[in-house]
C-alpha cells in the first residue's frame, strides 16, 4: 500500500484502479464465504491505533472459536491496510458452524480512513458491530484513541447519508438493549414480601442517567483493552499505584457510557477474556443467549456488558482515589514520562520509625565493639 504522501498524489487513473483491487476482493471474499459456511453472517468492524493488538486479538478470537486462518487466492490477508478474517459461530452442542461474522481489521493510519466505505455501507450498517481496541500498555494515549475511532465513524456514518427514519431506528435499538439489559447476579422475580429494585414488568424501561448514550453512534460499540498483562509493568516503570489503575478504569467507563458500549479487559498473551470476549461478540451480533456477569474486581480482567454500568457504580472507582482529584483531567494524571530506576526502587522501600532506627543502630555499633576486643 502507499504511503500517505504517495497516496495524496494518486492521479484518477490509479485511484480507479485501487478501487477495483478493494472491489476485487471483497467479491472474493463474499465467493469464499459462500463455500467455506452457512449464509447467516454479521460483520465485525475492528478499530483501533498502529500497535494496539488488533490482529493478535483477531486471532485469538479465530483460536477461541476453533475457526481456521482464511485465504483468500491462496494468500492471506494479513499486514494489508484492510484485513480479512472469518470467525465461525457454532452450536456448542454438536460443534457445527450456525453461522459466521465477517470480521475486517483497519490499520490505524489517518488516511486508510477511507476503505470504510467497502465494509461499512448503508446496508451493512443494520448488520454490523464496531470493536475498538485500545492498548493498555499506553494508557496515556487511551482516550484519545476512543474519540478518535468514535469520530471516525461518526463522520463515516455521516457520510453515508442514512435516511432519518432508518438512522432513528438504528438508535433506538442500542438504545434498547441499554435498557433491557438484565444482571444474572440479580434475582428477576422478588420473592414473596420482598420488593425488587427492577421493573416488575420488562417492557417498561428504567431511568437512564444523563451520561449514558449522549453520543449514540446508532451501531453496537465494544471497547477492547488489550496487553493487561503489562499494567503491572506500567506501574513500576511510571509510577502508578492503585489509584491510577482505578482512574484510568473510571474514564474509560464513563466514556462507554457515553457510547452505550460495553468494556472489555483482555490479554492475548495468555487469552484472558478472549473466550468471554467471542460469547459476547456472538451474543451482541446474533442477539444469542448470554449469561455472564459483570466483572471489576481484578484490575486485568474487568469486563462490563453493556446496559450494566452507571455512575453509581463507578462512583466507588471514585471514592478510592485518594493520591489526587478523582476529577482531575486525564492528561493530568496519566502521562508517558517514565519514572528513573532510582526512583521506582525508593517508592518501593518503606520509611523507618526514628526509633527503630536508632536501635538498630546501637545494637549494631555495640556488636562490631564487641567483636574487635572492645568493651
Amino acid at each position: 500500500m502507499a504511503d500517505a504522501t504517495e497516496h495524496g498524489n494518486l492521479d484518477e487513473g490509479q485511484v480507479a484502479e485501487q478501487d477495483n483491487y478493494w472491489s476485487t476482493i471483497l467479491s472474493d471474499v463474499a465467493a469464499s464465504s459462500e463455500r467455506v459456511g452457512p449464509s447467516f453472517s454479521k460483520t465485525v468492524l475492528v478499530l483501533g491505533n498502529v500497535t494496539s493488538g488488533k490482529t493478535t486479538l483477531i486471532d485469538k478470537l479465530c483460536e477461541v472459536s476453533k475457526t481456521r486462518v482464511h485465504n483468500l487466492n491462496g494468500m492471506k490477508l494479513d499486514g494489508c491496510s484492510l484485513e480479512y478474517r472469518y470467525i465461525d459461530v457454532k452450536d456448542e452442542d454438536v460443534e457445527d458452524s450456525i453461522a459466521y461474522m465477517d470480521v475486517w481489521v483497519l490499520d490505524g493510519v489517518d488516511y486508510q480512513e477511507q476503505l470504510l466505505q467497502y465494509v461499512l455501507s448503508t446496508e451493512k450498517c443494520l448488520n454490523t458491530l464496531v470493536v475498538i481496541v485500545v492498548d493498555l500498555s499506553q494508557p496515556w494515549e487511551v482516550l484519545e484513541s476512543l474519540q478518535r475511532w468514535t469520530e471516525v465513524v461518526r463522520t463515516h456514518l455521516n457520510s453515508l447519508r442514512i435516511p432519518h427514519k432508518e438512522f432513528a431506528d438504528m438508535k433506538e435499538a442500542v438504545l434498547k438493549h441499554f435498557q433491557s439489559y438484565n444482571d444474572p447476579e440479580e434475582p428477576q422475580i422478588p420473592l414473596s414480601g420482598e420488593s425488587s429494585n427492577s421493573t416488575a414488568d420488562p417492557n417498561v424501561a428504567l431511568p437512564l442517567d444523563d451520561s449514558v448514550l449522549t453520543h449514540n453512534l446508532g451501531i453496537p460499540i465494544v471497547v477492547v483493552c488489550c496487553k493487561t498483562d503489562l499494567l503491572d509493568q506500567v506501574e513500576k516503570t511510571h509510577g502508578y499505584k492503585s489509584d491510577h489503575i482505578d482512574f484510568i478504569q473510571q474514564h474509560i467507563r464513563r466514556f462507554c457510557l457515553n457510547y452505550g458500549a460495553a468494556l472489555v479487559y483482555t490479554a492475548a498473551k495468555d487469552s484472558k477474556n478472549v473466550p468471554l470476549l467471542y460469547k459476547y461478540l456472538v451474543h451482541r451480533a446474533f442477539g444469542l443467549p448470554f449469561r455472564n456477569p459483570a466483572h471489576v474486581v481484578d484490575k486485568d480482567a474487568v469486563f462490563i456488558p453493556s446496559g450494566w454500568d452507571n455512575e453509581k457504580k463507578i462512583e466507588i472507582l471514585h471514592n478510592h482515589i485518594q493520591l489526587f482529584d478523582p476529577n482531575s483531567n486525564y492528561s493530568d494524571i496519566i502521562h508517558s514520562q517514565a519514572i528513573s530506576k532510582t526512583t521506582a526502587e525508593r517508592q518501593d522501600t518503606s520509611a523507618q520509625d526514628d526509633q527503630v532506627f536508632l536501635i538498630t543502630q546501637k545494637v549494631t555499633n555495640t556488636s562490631s565493639f564487641t567483636r574487635y576486643g572492645y568493651q
